[in-house]
């Protein structure tokens, strides 16, 4: 900065007119959040994680209206005044108390002896009522002798302790620690990722509109930053009826765009979820004709899928949207990553083999998984992509659905084995949300073997599939490297980092990656809000993301690419 000396002789007054603007901060995209409610949750999503009748226990919509009821309609209220009683009671035992050696000793002597009874007491619960009393002895007699309290005063001298010391509280933190860590090795990563989930739900979509959250998420950003809205069709979960289903969602965000001088209009850049399944039942009236009215009239932005729900990505219903996207550059973005949020039903038998993929003998893939976390990853494996991107492929997605009306609308002769369609959607303006997800990434860097794990050895390298022999391609190759492969060989695939970024393990291959410019081109910013609060905080996300990467390449993922992506014109530094 440049030394100014002559300015401190001026009034002050005059030296604020010669200093220089303050520089407004460069807007960007998050082209990965989330707005939806508690209302437009299922209420099973446990299912099949959690073993029946227990996950019923787990209703997402009940624990989130628990947790409304005591954070908003009793917060300024009961709690927070006891709270504050405490914190004022805690504060006048220090002051007279910590200041003298005698008191002190005092003091610790009484803490030990509030530790003892408080463990004597929860220890006291299952000698009585579990029939332990014959077995333990020892204390048996010292519960009868020493700890003859009502069971109701043993519960309040718990409570109180536990609110007015924090040695007791921080004992019992370490005993629910640690039977929290003994349930983690029982119930397994899934059903610990779903209660992460409830609680970053919790957090956030305990709201009782989309225009609170959204609000919520701009106050984490600098001004004038714009937001990709993904909303989510939960409605074909298998996991119960929502409390409000994705007609009042998606009626919602409409309302918010017709609204004037609308905040909302303003920075969100919403998408229509579409679900074959809404298409193919006509009681929705959610045709191909009401989808594209939505993106040409009604503001939204583009389109998400989420095949995880219990679908491929070339569904018959989907390709007719698909191909009008593809002609008028309209972004779709679908999810591509392992997660916790996929179809909770019974497989259907359709579902045993790949439609489209075939193994070296010729023969249809063999799905064969049963577990729905597991099954679940047939639909999301990001080869099934390459069904619609590849025309040699596209035209046997045709061939399998054999419609005569898609035949005619992507001009394809069904009849000539060797023909391919003449519209294709290999220009399809696609984003592969979460990139592959970050366990994939490691398994990318883990992997010592494999001709197709080239992206550091030669970064521009394509490989061509061989659509009779896909069987390796897709058990044994890392979604990282299709993904990747998939972003060179496609002018117009993208991949966002949406809850990736939590985990640092990626940022040096990130890093690496973005040195490669027909790479760097294709990786957008995103970080999944508000699901990926349960990792860490919005602000956390791109604020060390920012750090990481440098201005420069921050401003190329997260306004150059992601306004190409979304046919948008770039703002100005």
């Amino acid at each position: 900065m440049i030394a100014r000396p002559y300015l401190i002789c001026l009034p002050l007054s005059l030296r604020l007119s010669v200093m220089p603007e303050k520089s407004k901060p460069r807007p960007f995209i998050n082209a990965h959040t989330h707005i939806f409610t508690h209302k437009n949750v299922p209420p099973y999503i446990a299912k099949t994680l959690v073993i029946f009748p227990f996950y019923f226990l787990l209703n997402i919509p009940l624990l989130i209206r628990l947790v409304h009821y005591f954070t908003h309609k009793q917060g300024d209220k009961l709690p927070f005044q006891i709270r504050d009683g405490f914190t004022e009671l805690r504060f006048l035992i220090n002051r007279y108390t910590q200041h003298k050696l005698i008191t002190r000793l005092l003091v610790s002597v009484l803490d030990i002896g509030i530790r003892l009874l408080n463990i004597l007491f929860v220890i006291s619960f299952p000698i009585y009522y579990g029939g332990w009393q014959k077995k333990w002895g020892f204390f048996d007699s010292v519960i009868d002798q020493i700890l003859g309290v009502s069971i109701l005063g043993r519960i309040l001298f718990v409570v109180f302790s536990a609110l007015l010391f924090a040695p007791v509280r921080r004992m019992f933190w370490w005993v629910l620690r640690n039977i929290f860590g003994f349930l983690k090795s029982l119930t397994g990563p899934q059903t610990i990722a779903l209660v992460k989930r409830y609680v970053a739900m919790a957090y956030y979509a305990d709201k009782f509109n989309q225009g609170d959250v959204f609000r919520n998420l701009t106050n984490l950003y600098p001004d004038n930053t714009r937001f990709v809205v993904l909303p989510m069709d939960m409605d074909y979960m298998a996991a119960g009826k929502p409390r409000e289903d994705y007609a009042h969602q998606l009626a919602d965000l409409r309302g918010m765009l017709k609204s004037q001088n609308s905040f909302f209009k303003k920075y969100a850049l919403p998408f229509v979820a579409v679900d074959p399944r809404r298409i193919a039942d006509p009681a929705n009236q959610f045709t191909h004709q009401f989808i594209t009215q939505l993106i040409d009239q009604d503001g939204f932005c583009g389109i998400k899928l989420y095949p995880p729900m219990g679908y491929f990505p070339f569904d018959k219903h989907l390709l007719e949207t698909l191909l009008w996207a593809c002609k008028n550059g309209v972004p779709v973005t679908t999810h591509c990553i392992r997660g916790i949020i996929y179809y909770r039903g019974l497989k259907q038998r359709d579902w045993d083999f790949h439609p489209i993929f075939k193994d070296n003998k010729g023969k249809p893939i063999a799905l064969r998984s049963y577990k729905n976390r597991e099954f679940s990853y047939n639909f999301t494996h990001p080869l099934n992509y390459e069904c619609l991107l590849d025309p040699a492929l596209l035209a046997d997605v045709l061939r399998y659905h054999n419609d005569p009306a898609l035949n005619q609308l992507y001009d394809f002769d069904a009849s000539n084995p060797n023909a391919v369609p003449a519209n294709t959607l290999t220009e399809l303006n696609l984003c592969l949300a979460h990139f592959g997800g970050e366990d994939e990434w490691e398994r990318f860097l883990d992997r010592d073997k494999g001709d197709f794990e080239i992206a550091l050895h030669d970064p521009l390298k394509t490989y061509t599939l061989d659509k009779g022999k896909m069987e390796p391609y897709w058990e044994s190759v890392s979604w990282f490297s299709i993904v990747y492969n998939m972003l060179l060989k496609y002018p117009n695939v993208y991949a966002d980092l949406s809850f990736i970024l939590y985990d640092e393990r990626i940022m040096n291959l990130l890093k690496q990656i973005m040195q490669t410019p027909e790479i760097s081109d294709k990786i957008l910013f995103g970080t999944d809000f508000f699901v990926v609060r349960q990792k860490k905080t919005e602000k956390v996300l791109w604020t060390d993301l920012r750090a990481e990467l440098g201005e420069t390449a921050f401003y190329q993922i997260a306004q150059t690419n992601t306004a190409r992506f979304l046919n948008l014109t770039p703002a100005t530094p």
